[in-house]
């Protein structure tokens, strides 16, 4: 910079101008763009707006950005080239400012603009294009080059180099724009900006600009002193005193020398300094020009004196009267016209001469007075010259102990901003981790909002109730419909099972009687009697009585198990209702805490707008430290340009104490901006502590919260364990239901079994001779017209006893069953007890919780509280998701292992079916060889028959013919016999007609047994073969 205005002081190509760009509006902006501010800047010169709002890609500004330009001048008197950018940038996510797009333009074609708008095509990111409109003013800078004839440095420094009889305050200032502030005649405007405070102190005039004006003009008041006595050439002379020349040589090589040792931000107060020094030296050279003009006039003076001198000497070399006179032009003409008339003068004209000679010599005396006076004030202005070049002396020590001071002060600011940036670098990482934290959080926040809705309408209790009793009612509806079905069918089959045994054991008692009527005819005719033992009766009736016993037994039994499933199942059903008594008041906790999660999330909203406000304090407050450098820089320019004044005013001591006062305030305003902005650089930091004990309360809050959502989930799955629990308790009851049901139509079935096919016998109800009672319809007798031999009970089948064992064997396990359920009831009971206590521990963990998550509600933290409370909700909704999405899970496998079991079910009931077919089969066999033994048995017995039939028939032939020979008297007693043969079932003396009615009787029993033997089962014809052997071992 100092390097161009060394080079500048001869150039006369250049202009400076002063650039005003208004900035009005962009438009054409991308919608994501919320604000947006624009830059203008060439090297290392930027200006910019603030942030404005941006709204449907259009903000508009009332801005104006100032930038004094220096345009140079080619040959053909056109202005080079003097580009600038035109930026818009915009703040990203970490508050960082981001150029959208930029321009070019050529500063140099608007250097005549006055109040024109330009609109400029920006291109941004993706092709599109943004207009930024703009007015451009334009307006030349006079007093910087080429403004006077005394020296550029006093033009650029602000100070006036025109002559002595002009007042300073008469410089153009109009292309300075300077508003709202109000400079003093010798304030350095092109260089420095001071505030209204200082400003305003130094508008008006005061007795040190007076003084001021006199110092920088040396000599006016001494030059006006002698101007009534001069002569007018002397006057003319003074009053037209060559101006100050070009600055001094060394002047550029010290501006050069400060350009590389002083530091930027007070460049411009060191060349102010620099120039009022040239200004001094030039003010001495002007001073040492007029003394110069002084010697000169002297000089004429004197010359002047000789003339007269030569004048007279020669008037009295050519005789004349006359001496003392120089002639003067006139004169040498009257001589010349006397020397043509004769060569002397007239006494009149003698004596105007001898006064004009008195006149001379009194105006030569005069001006030997006044050279005399001159003089004087030639050694008094060298005087003070010397005096001058000493204060400028002490003046150039003074300014580079003050440079050298600033030089110090400047290095510890730059150290202290250093360390500033370096805690603004701290704390604007923070907050960029912060905001990214910020948006994870409202990401996730949205993310669980939308799980939140979803699981609302899916946690709703009401339909999520309605919803799992459908599905149970429809699983228990198809269970229970599938089980009646198995069960129907089984009991079908088992009906028609009965029914078969049912005919079968008719059957066989059927065939049974026959046997034994055929027994009995034998016995009669062998002379037998034809009734069962008593004995054989007794031991059938203990037998019945035994089974009655026993089932009676085995109802005592039923009814007891009954009781039992009963008793389970009320136990059951208080287990049911304290379970679903927890179940809701663990809802409750639920939507308690989902309640609390939404108050911490709101909470944690509450923080993030905290942090977001402490951001804006931390941008707040490093823009107040970026004003509190400006002001420290502005500060350190009127410390420079307060020195600039003092070297200005060093002729007076007024001034020097002014300028002394000046520097004494501005360094303390100095003392003060460093002060301010230690305050503020101790308020970030400040910020910066409370922000990092912000993350470590989140970080704590954080923690506190896992170990609450771990709390949480125990509790939960403590009652998901307690729900599977009664879940469990349920199907068991539904179990021993089922098993009650199954005892209750197997009692019913037994109870059938043994009133249709075992009826009871008893001793009362037999006769009591064996010759009386009821004749029985499963004993066939031979006409019909014989009285009965009494009622006949017949005793329990083998088949009936199998089935009275397999009945045992069912009771037997039923009991065993039963004994087992009630074990796993009590075990159940235990397991609900236990629970029930694990549920108290939980509840009263939850209420341990309750109370710490009051106290810390109550604390300082609550607000760290709340967020945790919120972030607990949003776990609570997640987990209730999670826990909904297992309960289907859960139900969907429970309905799975349902129809499983229930096809099971059914495969073991066709199991069974196959066993009872195998057995049926097995039954049908025994019959079949029962019926065959039996046919046998019936055969030989009818051989037998036969042949005794015969064997009487002939011993009864052989006897009856010497009976009938013998004589008609015994034909009746005969008959007698044979009849009561017949009764006897046709042995023992029965004649023909005895043996031939009993022939058709046993022609029949055999055909009826041959037809029952077919139809018998297994169990009744063993027995009626066993029968048949007794009978026919009787």
């Amino acid at each position: 910079m100092f390097k161009k205005l060394g080079r500048a002081l001869s150039s006369k190509n250049r202009t400076k101008v002063r650039l005003d760009v208004g900035i009005k509006s962009v438009a054409g902006l991308p919608s994501s763009v919320g604000a947006a501010r624009v830059v203008w800047a060439r090297d290392s010169k930027v200006q910019m707006t603030k942030l404005a709002p941006v709204s449907d890609g259009k903000t508009s500004w009332n801005e104006e950005l100032s930038i004094i330009a220096t345009l140079d001048r080619n040959n053909k008197g056109y202005y080079e080239a003097k580009t600038y950018d035109f930026r818009i940038q915009c703040p990203d996510g970490e508050q960082r400012n981001v150029t959208l797009g930029k321009t070019v333009i050529d500063m140099s074609r608007y250097a005549d603009a006055r109040n024109q708008t330009v609109a400029l095509p920006i291109t941004l990111p993706g092709g599109n294009q943004a207009v930024l409109t703009i007015t451009i003013t334009a307006s030349a800078v006079k007093g910087l080059i080429g403004d006077d004839s005394a020296s550029v440095i006093s033009g650029v420094s602000g100070l006036s180099g025109s002559p002595s009889g002009l007042d300073p305050t008469d410089q153009d200032l109009a292309g300075f724009g300077i508003d709202k502030r109000n400079m003093s005649e010798n304030a350095l405007s092109s260089l420095s900006t001071i505030p209204e405070s200082v400003g305003a102190g130094s508008a008006e005039p005061s007795e040190e600009t007076s003084n001021r004006k006199t110092a920088t003009h040396l000599g006016g008041d001494r030059i006006e002193k002698p101007a009534a006595v001069l002569p007018p050439a002397v006057v003319s002379n003074a009053e037209s005193a060559p101006a100050p020349g070009p600055a001094a040589p060394h002047v550029v090589g010290v501006v050069e020398e400060e350009e590389e040792r002083v530091p930027s931000p007070v460049v411009a107060p060191a060349v102010a300094a620099n120039y009022q020094l040239e200004e001094d030296e030039m003010g001495v050279a002007q001073q040492q020009n007029q003394q110069d003009k002084f010697e000169e006039e002297e000089a004429e003076d004197q010359a002047l004196v000789g003339e007269q001198h030569e004048g007279e000497q020669y008037y009295d070399e050519e005789g004349g009267s006359v001496t003392g006179s120089y002639p003067y032009e006139g004169e040498e003409e009257l001589l010349e016209g006397e020397g043509e008339e004769g060569g002397y003068y007239h006494e009149a004209d003698m004596e105007e001469l001898e006064a004009r000679l008195a006149n001379a010599e009194a105006a030569a005396a005069e001006a030997e007075a006044v050279a005399e006076e001159a003089v004087q004030m030639l050694e008094a202005e060298r005087s003070e010259r010397r005096q001058s070049e000493a204060a400028v002396t002490q003046l150039q020590r003074d300014l580079e102990w003050a440079n050298k001071k600033a030089a110090k002060e400047r290095a510890d600011w730059e150290k202290k901003m250093k360390d500033s940036f370096k805690k603004m670098e701290g704390t604007v990482l923070l907050a960029e981790r912060v905001q990214r934290e910020k948006t994870e959080l409202g990401d996730r926040l949205a993310a669980l909002t939308a799980e939140k809705k979803d699981l609302e309408a899916m946690l709703d209790r009401d339909a999520m109730e309605g919803r799992v009793l459908v599905a149970e009612t429809a699983a228990t509806a198809a269970a229970e419909a599938q089980a009646s079905i198995e069960i129907s069918s089984l009991r079908k089959k088992v009906r028609e099972m009965e029914e078969y045994v049912e005919e079968a054991d008719a059957k066989a008692l059927k065939a049974q009687g026959k046997a034994t009527a055929l027994a009995a005819q034998l016995a009669g005719a062998q002379g037998g009697t034809t009734a069962d033992s008593y004995e054989e009766v007794r031991a059938a009736e203990e037998r019945a009585d035994a089974l009655f016993l026993e089932l009676q037994y085995t109802k005592a039994e039923c009814r007891s198990l009954e009781a039992e499933v009963k008793s389970a199942k009320e136990e059951a059903d208080r287990a049911m209702a304290a379970a679903r008594k927890e179940t809701e008041f663990h809802g409750a906790r639920a939507s308690e805490l989902a309640r609390q999660l939404e108050t911490s999330m709101t909470a944690a909203a509450a923080a993030e707008r905290n942090v977001s406000q402490s951001q804006g304090r931390i941008v707040l407050l490093e823009d107040a430290l970026e004003r509190s450098n400006l002001q420290a820089a502005e500060l350190r320019q009127r410390l420079v340009a307060g020195a600039a004044m003092a070297a200005a005013t060093a002729g007076g001591a007024v001034a020097t104490t002014a300028a002394a006062a000046d520097l004494e305030l501005a360094m303390q305003q100095v003392r003060e901006v460093q002060d301010a902005a230690e305050g503020r650089a101790a308020q970030l930091a400040a910020t910066s502590r409370e922000l990092m004990a912000s993350q470590e309360a989140l970080s704590f809050a954080h923690a506190e919260l896992h170990s609450t959502r771990q709390d949480l989930s125990d509790a939960q799955r403590i009652v998901a364990v307690r729900d599977d629990e009664v879940r469990q308790l349920r199907d068991q009851l539904r179990a021993k239901e089922a098993q009650s049901v199954e005892f209750k139509q197997l009692q019913r079935d037994m109870a059938g079994m043994l009133a249709g096919g075992a009826p009871r016998l008893s001793p009362r109800r037999l006769p009591s001779n064996g010759a009386g009672g009821v004749p029985s319809d499963r004993t066939a007798t031979g006409t019909g017209s014989r009285p009965a031999s009494g009622q006949t009970s017949t005793s329990p089948t083998p088949q009936h006893l199998e089935e009275l064992e397999i009945a045992h064997q069912k009771l037997a396990e039923a009991e065993v069953l039963a004994r087992n359920a009630a074990l796993q009831t009590a075990d159940l009971i235990q397991q609900l007890a236990t629970s029930q206590s694990e549920r108290h521990e939980a509840a009263t963990k939850i209420a341990e919780m309750r109370e710490e998550l009051a106290r810390l509600r109550s604390s300082a933290d609550g607000d760290h509280v709340r967020k945790i409370e919120a972030l607990e909700r949003e776990l609570l909704v997640s987990r209730n998701r999670a826990e909904v999405n297992n309960l289907f899970r859960e139900e969907h496998e429970r309905i799975a292992s349902d129809l499983i079991t229930t096809k099971l079910a059914w495969a073991e009931g066709q199991e069974q079916i196959l066993v009872l077919k195998r057995s049926l089969i097995k039954s049908q066999e025994r019959s079949m060889g029962f019926a065959a033994k039996l046919t046998k048995l019936e055969t030989k017995l009818y051989r037998r028959l036969t042949n005794v039939g015969k064997r009487l028939s002939t011993s009864a032939t052989e006897e009856i013919s010497p009976v009938t020979t013998a004589g008609a008297g015994d034909e009746e007693g005969d008959t007698h016999v044979a009849g009561g043969g017949g009764d006897g079932g046709g042995g023992g003396g029965g004649g023909r007609p005895g043996s031939g009615s009993s022939r058709p009787s046993s022609g029949a029993s055999t055909r009826s047994s041959k037809k029952s033997s077919k139809e018998k089962g297994d169990k009744g014809g063993s027995n009626s073969g066993r029968k048949s052997k007794s009978r026919k071992s009787t």
